[in-house]
């Protein structure tokens, strides 16, 4: 079902029933997971159908909506919260769909969690927050008094500095 799942075969998903909406490997991840990880968009949208769970959790507490922001398909992640992801939900090191999306540098799904409800300040397991945790210097994600955006390739702050800023409306 797994494999149905990475090709996008949503007929035979449907053929099989809900029974191929909770299926889970040894690592507790689901099928909706593995769609999410591959955009297989209309897999995913059939086990949505077939009654995957959407809040679903690995063992490492990562959700299918944590690997679609990984993901350039922003309409994997437009899908699974318009099913009820929960924007806000963290893994076992404290990290939202933000981290994942920000570390990924996907703007797009920067914007769209955002949307959702995410929150910048939220900080992680080692104290950072979803932007501390960007792909490097050369993130295409702006902070902005709470928000981000998408500018050329670097990480820019209201007061300029390209790292975590020292001054205090930041």
């Amino acid at each position: 079902m797994i494999d149905c799942t990475r090709k996008n075969d949503a007929a035979e998903l449907r053929r099989l029933g809900a029974s191929s909406a909770g299926v889970r490997d040894e690592f507790g991840r689901g099928a909706l997971s593995y769609a999410a990880e591959a955009g297989t968009v209309a897999a995913a949208t059939a086990l949505l159908d077939l009654g995957a769970d959407i809040r679903a959790v690995d063992q490492a507490g990562t959700t299918p909506l944590m690997i679609a922001a990984e993901q350039p398909n922003t309409e994997m992640t437009e899908l699974l919260l318009q099913h009820g992801a929960d924007a806000r939900t963290a893994d076992a090191e404290k990290r939202t769909a933000l981290f994942y999306a920000a570390r990924a540098n996907r703007a797009a799904n920067v914007r769209a969690l955002q949307q959702a409800g995410a929150l910048l300040d939220v900080q992680d397991s080692r104290g950072y927050n979803a932007l501390d945790d960007r792909a490097g210097p050369a993130s295409s994600i702006r902070h902005t008094r709470g928000k981000s955006t998408a500018v050329g390739r670097r990480l820019r702050w209201p007061c300029r500095a390209t790292t975590r800023p020292a001054c205090s409306s930041c």
